[in-house]
């Protein structure tokens, strides 16, 4: 996505959307000229609420985030403007962020509107049009949005990658093919890669790991990834654990009963081991030098 920070003009085509604190939505019903017109029943900023309207020829989307909304919240808040609104914003989108955002929230919401555009249907004949050259104007009054662009574009890409992973069927994405990805990985953004395979690891004495191996005809392998900062003072270590297929089995559980079941469902046992290669990479790539050696063992 092309991404314009505080143009001096903006385009009158382009969806604008307004991000709203409930907790500053008075105020900003003032700025906007709103007071009034938006009875409280119908918008006042709750978590997940949304309106729209035209004011001075300008399509507006409001988009509520509750009062002191966290990260997680804005970013999917924003993915779902991009997956439900689609047609209204491909044009092109102005966001306005009010003073009260701070660049960490900023950054949240880019990187939702990125992964918006993300879907699945790897092989469909008809694919949806990409928004990549969606063209964006941002309008904030305070410091670090060039920052917050960087950082979200990076995490964003990073994010997509491994929602590809994880969403590839096992035909595609076997143990030798994630191994084949780290390698290239490592290689381009510079962070040490090992793989072991069945020989390696029976010498090292990983039995159990090559017991649950056993129930594929896909061979196993053990990857290391290992990022160090050249002034790292400490170390910080990651354990992707799980399988690349689907082990089978049936889930005798009762509906009432799965809200208290502690059993981890067989697809997540499968996405931990795909989300967690991503890691040293986006470390590589956004942190600085003096950040802690980080290292990832996938087993």
């Amino acid at each position: 996505m092309n991404f314009k920070i505080n143009p001096k003009s903006t385009s009158r085509d382009y969806l604008k959307v307004i991000p709203v604190l409930s907790s500053t939505w008075k105020s900003l019903q003032e700025n906007l000229g709103l007071s009034g017109l938006i009875p409280e029943a119908l918008f006042s900023g709750k978590k997940d609420s949304k309106h729209i309207l035209t004011l001075d020829n300008q399509l507006i989307l409001l988009t509520g985030l509750g009062e002191d909304p966290e990260t997680k919240t804005v970013e999917n808040s924003f993915r779902r403007i991009i997956s439900q609104h689609r047609k209204l914003a491909e044009k092109g989108l102005i966001i306005q962020f009010s003073d009260q955002f701070s660049t960490s929230l900023i950054e949240a919401a880019l990187i939702g509107l990125q992964l918006g555009d993300y879907h699945l249907g790897f092989y469909k004949k008809e694919q949806p049009e990409s928004l990549k050259k969606l063209k964006i104007e941002l309008i904030f009054e305070g410091k670090g949005l060039k920052n917050a662009v960087d950082r979200a574009e990076k995490i964003a890409a990073a994010k997509m990658e491994a929602f590809r992973l994880v969403d590839l069927p096992p035909n595609k994405i076997t143990p030798e093919n994630l191994a084949t990805w780290a390698k290239n990985a490592g290689k381009t953004y510079g962070f040490e890669v090992k793989v072991w395979d069945v020989k390696k690891a029976k010498s090292e004495g990983l039995e159990a790991f090559l017991a649950v191996g056993r129930g594929s005809a896909k061979e196993p392998r053990f990857i290391i990834m290992e990022y160090r900062g050249p002034k790292a003072k400490s170390h910080f270590g990651l354990v992707g654990k799980g399988v690349t297929f689907d082990t089978g089995g049936l889930n005798i559980k009762t509906q009432a009963m799965h809200h208290r079941s502690r059993a981890i469902p067989r697809r997540w046992n499968c996405n931990e081991v795909k989300y967690s290669p991503s890691c040293p990479k986006l470390v590589s790539i956004l942190l600085p030098q003096d950040f802690p050696r980080v290292s990832l063992h996938r087993r």
